[in-house]
């Protein structure tokens, strides 16, 4: 992998459940780990599918990242990335092999 390549700025947030004064447990996302990025060149894709009479527009992009141990074990369903002030709910996590040099994590772009 080139290192110069890596050349977008990403935060991962995690899901965290955290409980205010009075007891009451929260979901909030908390910025886990800030890294360099690349965003692949083919895998940005914009699909739209009608859905209860609407279309509905899906943006997927996926960033490849080096491997790091902080990244080891990771679950997708707790995920998120910013990139460019933009929320994308990550989907999947490809180590790339078993060499473990890089990460992609598959994302969707979060509508609002």
């Amino acid at each position: 992998m080139q290192v110069s390549k890596l050349n977008t700025r990403i935060v991962i947030q995690k899901n965290e459940t955290t409980i205010d004064e009075i007891g009451n447990h929260r979901s909030v996302w908390k910025d886990y780990f800030s890294c360099w990025a690349m965003v692949l060149s083919g895998s940005l894709s914009d699909t739209e599918d009608l859905e209860a009479g609407t279309i509905k527009d899906h943006e997927k992009l996926d960033f490849l990242v080096r491997d790091t141990k902080i990244l080891a074990g990771l679950d997708s369903t707790q995920l998120r990335i910013l990139h460019e002030g933009k929320i994308y709910n990550v989907y999947a996590i490809d180590p790339m092999g078993c060499k473990k040099k890089s990460l992609t994590f598959q994302c969707e772009k979060v509508r609002r």
